[in-house]
């Protein structure tokens, strides 16, 4: 292999991985948004269930029964929400997502310096390998248990990604 091909080889894997930094970023910051929206929704429909009950309650006493099980019911729910994992997924992400940008804010820089000649092949390739044990490192620290994927939004985070090297480069 040629030093040309060597040289091709490190900066496509430094700017891979720059990509791919900038594209969990933006997953993260949508996962995040997702399940808050999703607690937004459970949190909604508790205090419809337990207001629309306890006014229901108040209008036809006749029906109490089957009303205050309907309020048992979402209390019960407001009890079980709190075992739903995604606040905690949302914080992890949210944690994630800066982290993320902070690496992907290194990388940049790293890049400014590799296309100003600053660094050698081998400075190139050590800085490569630190940022992606960095980027493992939280992602590691962060996730006891993984979240599961979701494809949608990771494509979406792709194309943001692309968008955003696509105009910086332009």
């Amino acid at each position: 292999m040629s030093s040309l091909e060597d040289s091709d080889k490190i900066l496509d894997g430094y700017w891979r991985e720059m990509y791919a930094v900038k594209a969990h970023a933006c997953y993260h910051a949508k996962y995040s948004l997702l399940c808050k929206r999703k607690m937004w929704w459970v949190d909604l429909f508790v205090l419809t269930v337990t207001c629309g009950g306890v006014g229901s309650w108040l209008i036809w006493k006749d029906y109490s029964n089957f009303l205050s099980g309907i309020v048992a019911f979402a209390y019960l729910l407001s009890v079980i929400k709190l075992t739903f994992p995604y606040n905690e997924r949302a914080d992890c992400c949210n944690r994630l997502a800066g982290i993320y940008d902070t690496i992907s804010m290194d990388f940049e820089d790293g890049w400014s310096d590799i296309q100003a000649g600053d660094l050698t092949l081998k400075e190139i390739s050590k800085k490569t390998k630190e940022l992606r044990r960095r980027k493992n490192e939280m992602l590691n620290a962060c996730i006891g248990n993984p979240h599961p994927v979701n494809n949608r939004l990771l494509k979406n985070a792709e194309t943001e990604a692309t968008d955003y090297f696509q105009n910086l480069i332009d």
